[in-house]
């Protein structure tokens, strides 16, 4: 069980990549309160953010061992391998309990390896793909993402128990990942272990 209060002035937020989408969903959070470490590839693009009162970390590892909760939104499958499975990479840094969240569009193969690696080290993963694809943005998938949301007190889900085959998360290999506040979550599958209709 996830018990972190996401709490502007309380709750120390690290963010992994400042390109486009990153940036400015990084600058929501800075705008809203909350203390924020950040790392890109390419410094420069973190430079808005910092000057907003964003803090630089040199590795993903070193923004995951100043946080709570990690964002990550990178580039592509391997960037995402990077920047949280490698000896420097998010994963590293996250103490138990911690949360990472990725939210890049990538290969649910790689989705189920990070959610592996985190549950051997008592981590919680999101996986909350983002995209500006057309063909993505009327699936399931990103209505899925665009619906998770923090609650005060997330709670881990057990596919096995309470997950159909309906879209909502098919693979029980899932199990243990963790989708924030499902209470408004609509769902049109209509299976019958389905618990977000």
């Amino acid at each position: 069980m996830v018990d972190i209060a996401i709490v502007p002035g309380q709750t120390e937020l690290g963010w992994i990549g400042t390109g486009v989408m990153g940036a400015s969903m990084c600058g929501h959070l800075i705008e809203r309160g909350f203390a924020i470490t950040v790392c890109s590839r390419t410094r420069s693009k973190a430079e808005p953010l910092l000057e907003r009162g964003a803090r630089w970390a040199d590795s993903p590892r070193a923004v995951a061992e100043q946080s709570q909760v990690v964002f990550s939104i990178v580039g592509f499958p391997s960037d995402v391998r990077e920047v949280v499975l490698s000896a420097d990479g998010a994963l590293a840094g996250c103490a138990p309990g911690h949360i990472l969240v990725d939210m890049t569009t990538s290969e649910p193969s790689l989705a189920i390896e990070i959610a592996a690696a985190a549950r051997e080290k008592g981590v919680f993963i999101i996986h909350a793909p983002s995209s500006t694809v057309d063909f993505y943005e009327n699936t399931p998938q990103r209505a899925l993402a665009r619906k998770a949301k923090f609650s005060r007190t997330p709670k881990p889900l057990s596919t096995k128990e309470r997950w159909g085959t309906c879209w909502c998360w098919p693979d029980p290999a899932f199990e243990g990942v963790l989708p924030i506040d499902d209470s408004d979550m609509g769902c049109s599958c209509a299976e019958p272990k389905c618990e977000i209709v």
